[in-house]
């Protein structure tokens, strides 16, 4: 029991990069009590000609131009409370920076830059009971607000997407795997005359956090997504892809309350992001 209190706090941000819930000994054995708080420092870089949405997961975005190289900092504070026994609230907001540089036809090469409020979401999370040495969850969020973007117009979409993600978490000293099953479906908008479609969403993948020591843990992680076409005015505007990422990470308990955890992502497709780094920052109030 002594070594479970100190994986409580140690495995609070593992896996959580691409994801709305933490992985943690409580998570998994008995019940997170109270308002718990998920804050994910990440930088994406990608020479992809599509930009991305980050949260719940990764979705590629068409935003009509060929974009040649593509930065992003983004942050997520994600806070979680439970509400029974069993079932946990979770409401997330994201936030960016980006730059992206890409050619036109007519003025050359170019960039441009934004700072924005991208979504926010909310959802919840239910434990079921173990199916023999595995527990299962499931996540269902909605989007309460995104920022779509096409060519040069935005506009802010509500309740235009949703997420579902079931997970299977096992323990076996000194290993915690996940394996998980998600989808993401994403309503076509109008936006600057345009009726976009960028597809939908269906991932699937797994994760595991080695315990090194009573503070230390190595994670890692694989996930395969397959994201239909994008549609533009209800014609193909590109195939359906493939987003491949690999994951390596450590997560450092710094008190009973506070963890941290540094990861880096590598895109293993040509329409995943060539880079991903992470920090995340978990506390129990």
């Amino acid at each position: 029991m002594a070594f479970k209190k100190y994986l409580l706090s140690l495995l609070g941000c593992a896996g959580i990069a691409l994801a709305s819930d933490p992985v943690t000994m409580d998570s998994m054995f008995q019940n997170q009590q109270g308002l718990r708080s998920v804050t994910t420092f990440q930088t994406v870089s990608s020479g992809s000609s599509n930009s991305f949405t980050i949260y719940p997961d990764l979705v590629a975005v068409d935003e009509g131009k060929y974009y040649q190289d593509v930065k992003i900092f983004s942050v997520n504070q994600t806070f979680l409370y439970d509400m029974t026994q069993n079932f946990d609230v979770l409401i997330t907001a994201s936030g960016s920076v980006q730059r992206k540089e890409y050619f036109d036809f007519f003025n050359g090469y170019a960039h441009e830059s934004s700072t924005d409020f991208d979504s926010l979401w909310i959802g919840g999370t239910y434990a079921f009971d173990a199916l023999d040495d595995f527990k299962p969850y499931l996540t269902l969020q909605a989007s309460v607000y995104q920022k779509e973007r096409y060519l040069d117009k935005t506009k802010n979409a509500y309740g235009n997407s949703y997420s579902a993600k079931l997970a299977f978490r096992n323990y076996s000293d000194p290993v915690i795997s996940t394996v998980f099953l998600g989808a993401i479906y994403n309503g076509a908008q109008d936006i600057g005359g345009y009726k976009i479609d960028n597809g939908d969403v269906i991932s699937a993948g797994l994760d595991f956090s080695i315990i090194l020591s009573p503070k230390v843990a190595l994670d890692l992680g694989t996930e395969q997504r397959y994201q239909t076409e994008t549609k533009i005015d209800g014609v193909a505007y590109s195939n359906a892809a493939i987003i491949s990422t690999l994951n390596i990470g450590a997560t450092y308990s710094m008190s009973a309350k506070n963890s941290l955890s540094v990861s880096g992502t590598m895109g293993g497709s040509s329409k995943s992001p060539d880079s991903i780094f992470s920090v995340s920052l978990w506390h129990k109030f």
